[in-house]
């Protein structure tokens, strides 16, 4: 009885455990020979202030995470690897408006004698982050990488990933109206600070992405 009793808890603890998968907080790309990676400030094909410090730091935050993993910021030196990143938009515009609101009574007492109109009131963006990591590229090999920004794997053989992430979200709109004597400065300084946060803290999204993406390939 004592032996059947052990099996029943032991067959529990394995289904109970079922769907979940055992994660080690290892260096990823130790089998591929990388046990240091450097990693220069990623390149910003937006005109969107914020996101290349903010996409950089979330990805060096990740890989720091591993213990067995030296992680430096900015341009390949005698580290196993270098990781180069990319944030390009998706669509020609890259804030688009989703929202919008009749002017009210006060916006209206700023535009004089014309009729009311519709005002945006949300903000949104959507933008890809392409990560490549390559074990030892060559000067040449990196300098082409940035001027032209093309990839494949049969010019960067020694490719150890390469991913496209999506990031999106959207912000609030303070809407301006009026010239300098009317509150439309601060509105626009508030919109500007919402964007600019939103932007910021989609990082987390991409860290997160980022860091999903290493425990189910590695």
């Amino acid at each position: 009885m004592r032996y059947l009793f052990l099996s029943i808890i032991s067959l529990g603890l394995f289904i109970s455990c079922a769907g979940y998968k055992v994660r080690h907080n290892t260096n990823p790309f130790a089998s591929q020979g990388v046990n240091s990676v450097a990693i220069p400030m990623f390149i910003n094909k937006t005109s969107l202030p914020v996101v290349t410090a903010a996409y950089t730091k979330a990805i060096h935050e990740v890989l720091s995470n591993y213990p067995d993993l030296r992680v430096n910021s900015g341009e390949l030196e005698n580290e196993d690897a270098v990781v180069l990143g990319v944030v390009k938009r998706v669509h020609d515009k890259e804030i688009s408006f989703t929202g919008s609101t009749l002017m009210n009574n006060s916006q209206l007492s700023e535009i004089g004698d014309r009729n009311a109109f519709y005002l945006p009131t949300t903000g949104t963006y959507d933008l890809r982050v392409e990560l490549y990591i390559l074990k030892r590229p060559t000067k040449e090999e990196i300098d082409f990488f940035v001027n032209y920004f093309k990839f494949s794997k049969s010019a960067f053989p020694r490719t150890i990933f390469s991913k496209t992430f999506g990031v999106s979200g959207s912000y609030n709109i303070s809407n301006e109206i009026g010239d300098i004597d009317s509150a439309a400065p601060v509105r626009g300084t508030q919109t500007r600070g919402n964007m600019v946060k939103a932007l910021s803290d989609s990082s987390v999204a991409l860290a997160n992405e980022f860091r999903e993406v290493l425990s189910n390939a590695y």
